[in-house]
Parts: C-alpha cells; structure tokens; sequence
C-alpha cells in the first residue's frame, strides 16, 4: 500500500479497497499483518505484508498506527511491520506529513535520507541450507518397457486432444475473437482484447492436426486483429502471448499473416520502452502510448515482467532483420547483467528511473520466476553462443540450490523458499514448480552441476506432483506453506484455488523427454483425469475455487494459457513422435515452441551491445 493517511475503512482492523468487501486484517505469526486485495481483484490476497513502502512524508504517525489496527501489535518491538520512506515517487505523490517512530513498530529510514536518492536494498540474510538431493534411483526404461509406455500413451493422448478440441470449439461457438471463454455461463471475456486464446491456440492447433480450425482462425486474424485498444493492457502479458503466439504461428505454417501482424504489434509495443533506463512499463495503452507502472509497487519495474520479454523481440528481428526489436530486449539485458545481485539472484523491483533494485524480496515465484527461465532459454535460442547468458544463469541456480532450497518434515520435499530482505518465508507458488523443467533443461551439456540440477529438478517436480496428489480433488493449490508439524505442507485459506495452471505438468513432461521414464507419464495422467472430473464444463474447463472441496463447485473463468500451455504439454508428453523437440526449439513462458538459431543475426548477440562473460557483479549484501 502506498499514499496517505487512509481513508477507506470505517473500523478499526479493516482496510476497505474500491469495489470489495473489507477483509479483516490479521497477524497469525510475527512479522506479518493482512490487507486489501489483489489489484487485479480475481481473487482474495490474504497473504502476508512483511514490509509496506511509504512515500517520503506521506504519513504522520497517527496514520500509521491507522495502518496497522487490528493486528495486534507485540509487546517487544521490531518484530511486526517495517515501513520504510519510499523517495523514488511520481512527482504528485501527496505530502501530508511526517513518518515517525511508532512504539513497537520498526521504522527504517534510508541510508541516504534524501528525496530523490536510490533507495539502497536492505541487506539479504541469507543463509546455505545444506540441502542436497540424490538422483531418482529408479532405472531407466529398457526398450521394451518404452515401447509398452508409448502405445499407452497413444491413447492418452487421444484422450487430451479431445479434451482440447472439446475446449476450442466451446470458444468458438461461444467467444469467438474474445479473450477468454467463460465456461460456466458461455459468455465471454476481454481483458487483453486481442482475442488471447485464439493466439494462443495456434500452436496447438497446428501440431495437434487440427489444420481446418487453424486456418479459420488465420482468416479472421488477418481481417479483425488490430491493436488499437484504447485500455492499458499488460505489456509483459501481450508480448508472451500474442507476439509470442504469432511468431510461432509464422514459424510453424510459414504464412505471412502472423509474421506481419506480429511486426504490427511490435511497433506498437516498443512504445513501451522508452523509460530513462529503457524498462518496459507495465501497462500501456496501444492507441495513445501511454505508458505507466503500477502504484501497488511504488512505480517500480517488476522483474518476471522487464526480464521475460527478449525470446518474442529477439526473434522478430531475425525474422524481420529489423534490429530495434531486439536492440530493445538487449539493453534490459544489458542492465540486469551490470546490477549487482544476491548470490546471482535479482530482487523483484527495480527503478525504471534510476535502474537500481528497489527492494530486496528474492523469489522463484510470483513477480521473479521467468526472468531464470529467461536467463538459460536465450542461451539456448541462440545456440549456446552467448557465455555471459549462461554464467548469469549459472550463478542464479548455484545462489538458488545454496540459499533457497529446503526439504520439507517428515518426508524430505524438495521446496524453494521465499526470502523477504530479512527473513525466509516457507511457502512455495504453483508457479515455481516451472524450476523443474527449468533446471533439466539446462543439465544435458555436460557439466559439471548437471546431476546436482537434475536432482534438484526431479526433488522439486516430485513435490509439485504431492500438490496434487495429496488433495481431495487431485488438484493443486495457488500455493503451500511448509511447517515442521504439518506433514510437509498445508493448504492456507487464500490459497485453495486453481486456476488450470502448467508449470507442474510442464516440468513433468521435460523430465519424461529426458530420462523416458514412464512413472512421469502416469504422473501426468492421474493430473489430467483429477482436470477432466474436476473442471470439465460443456462447454470448456474452469477453475476451482477449492481444491480441498469436492462438491464439485467451478469458477466461471477459463485462462488461454489453459490452453495455449497446460493442455500442450500433456499432449506432448504423450505423444510418442515428439513433435516438438527440445533439441530444436526453446518454449517461451507461454508455451509458445520457438526455433533454435544455428545463425543468429548480430544484433541478437551481446557482443553487439558490448556485453561480454566474466564481467558480472555480485553483492553479497544484497546490493
């Protein structure tokens, strides 16, 4: 939360949002406090505030203890909330006073107390785990034993295509050149306004067979497309969505529709990087070129956004020949690659002004996780060229394997932590279980940590198969939390839903191309019956509000990465022929299968941009 003092919420311990419902706050252990909800408002946060910032003098202490009513402060101080004075601000931020000490609340001041200084992070506490995993001790499948798992997996794999084609034609009847289709009411949503899941299906369509409805959807695409949507919409998600979907539509049917729609969009996208540092902006208006961050981070750049955009650029100026896609991605990059990291990792937020880290949280999850996966697929992308890629990436998994990985009580379960600045926090996203795929893909050289990764890769993707598994629905959660008396993990309230995510089943399916163990292909069939009980509607797939609930209550919602993402990597994993190969393509964040490059174009290198290998700073303190 950022601003003044507040002034939503008529009671003491709650803080009303615009348009909810006021959600109690509440403290279940030191260190954090509740509030609000997502800016998004698809579902209730419940999740824990360890630190809020504040711009400098927007809140006196009167409001401040308004801030924090209801939480219960502790007797000793330091221990509940660290609010600390925020001086890179928008320009009309409000001025209403000064923040001051507050008996037991801590108050931490910058170094440089200054308006307008960099606000230094606060140091990273890491600490080594120790933690080790051994490799899975199961043997691999002899001939025969691949062969009966392939004829079995022919069918499975019919039972998925069906399950897609089931979900393509609802969206056609019934949200034709929408968003989304909303499959509990066959209505339908826009939120992008780019008809999302018709480009994100291409690919699907196209290698599934479906060759009839692709080119139906080419047709329209090429009359109806445009991006002039007046709205701010998500840059991060436009550019792994649709020019993601495009680029990989052109490569696959060598149709000149998507390739030109795709250069239409990346015009109109690099709109978006023209901050003093050249950060991408969050969101920006397509028609206008407006162009802002979000408040809720204090007008700061969000690392998983800003660090997974160079795939989709990149590979528009080696088609296009056009180096202003990729000149684009490269200066971000060559930003990261000059910031001083934590043990190689990167905190959440950086300054599109000034080009530092404005906080120190560390995490493979929301807000960080596809800048590592970034890291090692554009060193793959461009076959393995660029050394300074892969020591950036080298670092991040030693930093991660070293300082965040944990094992769970009783059962040893591989998990990667949260770290705040100050603390861990033992919870692990759905969205971390892409460290799996992640990691085995960057284990098949020959290196010396490649039977440390691939270890670590199988721990972690055994952990977010018991997601699953150990739910009533068969279903996973948003996230778990790890306690010593909790048989490994619990479910917490905020967290009971699933919304049809992949990185479970898309890690699962990078292990099986790698060690064709058929124990991953069972694993993803029990995934895919619990997705056909649970979610299946006449019309599509909808989310869960509730795993943990088998009544058998949906959400009327349907993501295009359902479809763009989770339902192609069960395919692939049961397809036999192996349609797409890894040793051929690199998947971007979306799933969408980009070609490698045995000649990439210049302007794609970081020679050109004067970024060269051995040159990476690390700062042990956190920056």
């Amino acid at each position: 939360w950022t601003g003044g003092p507040l002034a939503r919420g008529s009671a003491p311990g709650f803080y009303k949002t615009a348009g909810t419902l006021p959600m109690r706050r509440m403290q279940e252990d030191a260190g954090s406090g509740y509030i609000g909800l997502h800016a998004d408002q698809t579902h209730s946060f419940h999740g824990a505030i360890d630190e809020v910032a504040i711009w400098h003098g927007a809140l006196d202490a009167e409001s401040i203890r308004s801030l924090v009513a209801g939480c219960g402060l502790p007797e000793q101080p330091g221990v509940t909330l660290v609010v600390r004075e925020q001086f890179d601000v928008p320009s009309d931020a409000p001025r209403t006073g000064s923040a001051i000490q507050v008996q037991n609340l801590l108050f931490r001041l910058p170094v440089q107390a200054t308006p307008g200084a960099h606000v230094p992070q606060v140091s990273a506490t890491l600490q080594l785990t120790g933690v080790t995993f051994e490799r899975d001790a199961s043997p691999f499948p002899t001939a025969q034993e691949r062969e009966a798992s392939d004829e079995l997996a022919l069918l499975r794999r019919e039972a998925v295509r069906s399950g897609f084609k089931h979900a393509w034609d609802g969206y056609k009847k019934y949200a034709w050149g929408q968003d989304e289709l909303k499959p509990k009411t066959n209505a339908s949503k826009n939120w992008l306004h780019q008809a999302a899941t018709m480009v994100d299906s291409l690919d699907c369509l196209w290698i599934m067979g479906f060759k009839q409805d692709f080119y139906e959807a080419r047709d329209w695409i090429s009359a109806n497309l445009h991006f002039t949507h007046a709205a701010p919409v998500s840059v991060f998600e436009t550019i792994i969505r649709s020019l993601g979907g495009l680029i990989t539509a052109y490569e696959l049917s060598e149709d000149r529709v998507f390739l030109n729609k795709a250069v239409e969009l990346g015009d109109v996208l690099l709109t978006a990087f023209q901050s003093p540092t050249g950060v991408p902006c969050t969101a920006l208006s397509l028609s206008s070129g407006r162009c802002t961050f979000p408040s809720w981070t204090s007008q700061s750049a969000i690392l998983s956004e800003y660090g997974t955009v160079q795939l989709e650029l990149k590979s528009l100026t080696q088609h296009t020949g056009n180096p202003k896609y990729a000149a684009a991605a490269m200066r971000v990059m060559k930003l990261l690659h000059e910031q001083p990291m934590v043990h190689g990792m990167a905190p959440t937020y950086l300054s599109p002004k000034t080009g530092r880290f404005t906080n120190a949280v560390i995490t493979f999850g929301a807000l960080g996780d596809s800048y590592y996966e970034y890291l090692v697929k554009q060193w793959v992308y461009t076959g393995k060229q660029e050394v300074w890629l892969r020591e950036m990436y080298d670092k991040s998994v030693d930093g991660m394997t070293s300082y965040m990985l944990f094992k769970s009580k009783p059962n040893d379960l591989g998990y990667i932590a949260e770290h705040n600045g100050r603390a861990y926090q033992h919870k692990m996203d759905h969205l971390v279980c892409f460290v799996g795929a992640m990691l085995a893909l960057g284990a098949q050289d020959g290196r010396p940590t490649d039977e440390r990764d691939m270890a670590v890769a199988e721990a972690l993707t055994e952990t977010c198969y018991q997601m699953y598994v150990r739910q009533p629905t068969g279903l996973s959660p948003e996230f778990v939390q790890f306690f010593p008396n909790a048989n490994d993990f619990q479910v917490p309230n905020s967290a009971k839903y699933n919304i049809l995510r992949p990185e479970a089943i898309e890690s699962i399916f990078y292990l099986h191309y790698y060690t064709r163990k058929p124990k991953y292909r069972d694993m993803g069939w029990t995934m895919w019956q619990a997705f056909e009980r649970w979610s299946r509607t006449a019309s599509g797939y909808a989310a869960i509000p509730n795993v943990l609930d088998t009544s058998g209550k949906q959400e009327d919602k349907m993501e295009s990465f359902w479809m763009a993402e989770t339902i192609k990597y069960f395919y692939l994993l049961f397809d036999p022929s192996d349609p797409v190969k890894l040793e051929e393509h690199v998947f971007n964040t979306e799933a969408h299968p980009l070609r490698i490059l045995k000649q990439p174009r210049e302007e794609l290198l970081g020679s050109h941009y004067s970024i060269h290998e051995s040159s990476l700073s690390d700062a042990e303190d956190g920056g």
